[in-house]
């Protein structure tokens, strides 16, 4: 275009002429552009760097000449205003806190590990309530199935085998044997348990023999040395009874095997802690002294009418007394009790083996002289005359006043 003042050449778009000033023409009103600044973000975390930062706020990583921006667009505004969309990371305000934004790895590491605790917690509380509920089978677990919220099994169920049960019963027991050994006896004894599975192994079982319903020999044992197992067969037990434990002569005991029985009671209280044994077999502890005592007192009642008609041969004869004695007599230095007359007579017996026992109220020669209620011991030995059985007594050691000469009508 040319200058309508001077003519000059001027350039399509100049306001003024170049040569001379002129006002070529009239402005045209425009916009401004606006352009938002760029945002930058970290490249280690992704947080929004403030500008001038050198190092990220989130993670510390030092802010590169090459950082991440992203433009913000802009818009042109014409005579109607228009408002410029905000495009914003979504990592950017997730998180905030006083000002400061947390990255997405943070994020979640949080969430795992919440939701590790969680996990955890649940797990403590299952097991809590499956041990303090055990008893209960778990809901889906089929009969006879394995669930570990399963009821336990009780004592006799499982792998055990049947010899680790314990077994309470008493067992049954029968008498195979008797011997003499020394001045005790020995029985021989078969067990049978009287369970059906498991291990009799208990202290403090008593195991009373008995004849005719009379106890004849009565001790305590302690089985836990040897304990009996379930079975068919059983097996024989060799149990001591010494001397003051047993009320038949070991003579007749030997002997009468077939005709005696054998009860088993536990927990039985012995008269002390000490035991005795006779050769091998399993020692005893006594029994009370009051057991001990009214099974003497009926032994002593059984062995006067055993030896009632060997007695009446001394009606016409002579023979010698041993010994005479009764219940709560104070002689020789003690108090004499149906045991120790009992156990006197078992004494004579084992070195005179004719020895009788009599009650003084059933012959003549007593009750004439008024001394009836006595338990005579006799030596079972006849004489022609007197002298002969004083000069028998002197040559046993005895003084006149220990054996006497003596016929019973």
């Amino acid at each position: 275009m040319n200058c309508p003042n001077c003519g000059a050449a001027c350039d399509d778009g100049d306001r003024f002429c170049n040569k001379c000033g002129h006002l070529l023409s009239e402005p045209v009103p425009t916009v401004p552009q606006t352009t938002k600044p760029s945002r930058v973000f970290c490249l280690s975390c992704g947080a929004v760097i403030t500008p001038g930062n050198r190092f990220c706020e989130q993670c510390g990583a030092p802010v590169e000449n090459d950082t991440h921006s992203q433009p913000v667009p802009t818009s042109v505004t014409t005579s109607t205003p228009e408002t410029t969309p905000h495009v914003t990371p979504v990592a950017a305000d997730v998180g905030r806190t006083a000002g400061r934004s947390l990255s997405t790895p943070v994020i979640a590491a949080i969430v795992a590990a919440v939701v590790v605790v969680v996990a955890i917690a649940a797990f403590l509380i299952i097991r809590f309530v499956g041990s303090r509920d055990a008893g209960v089978t778990a809901p889906g677990a089929s009969n006879g199935a394995a669930s570990s919220q399963s009821a336990p099994k009780p004592d006799d169920a499982g792998d055990k085998s049947d010899a680790a049960k314990t077994c309470t019963s008493a067992p049954e027991g029968k008498v195979d044997s008797i011997k003499s050994i020394g001045d005790g006896v020995i029985a021989s004894v078969r067990f049978t348990s009287g369970c059906d599975a498991g291990t009799f192994s208990s202290k403090d079982v008593r195991v009373t023999l008995t004849e005719d319903g009379a106890t004849v020999a009565d001790a305590i044992f302690d089985f836990t040395k040897e304990p009996i197992t379930s079975g068919r067969s059983g097996r024989t037990i060799e149990l001591s009874y010494p001397f003051g434990s047993y009320w038949r002569s070991a003579d007749h005991l030997t002997s009468a095997t077939s005709g005696i029985d054998v009860k088993v009671a536990t927990g039985a209280t012995p008269a002390s802690d000490s035991t005795s044994g006779v050769g091998s077999a399993l020692a005893a502890a006594s029994v009370p002294d009051a057991d001990a005592n009214g099974a003497a007192q009926t032994a002593i009642q059984w062995q006067i009418a055993n030896d009632r008609n060997a007695a009446n041969g001394f009606m016409t004869t002579i023979t010698t007394q041993l010994s005479s004695k009764r219940d709560g007599l104070d002689a020789e230095g003690k108090t004499w009790h149906y045991q120790d007359i009992y156990e006197q007579y078992l004494t004579m017996k084992a070195k005179y083996p004719n020895t009788l026992l009599v009650d003084s109220s059933d012959w003549p020669t007593y009750r004439n002289t008024g001394t009836t209620g006595w338990y005579v011991l006799l030596s079972g030995e006849s004489f022609p005359d007197t002298g002969s059985a004083s000069s028998w007594c002197a040559a046993q050691g005895m003084s006149k006043d220990d054996c006497i000469p003596v016929d019973l009508q």
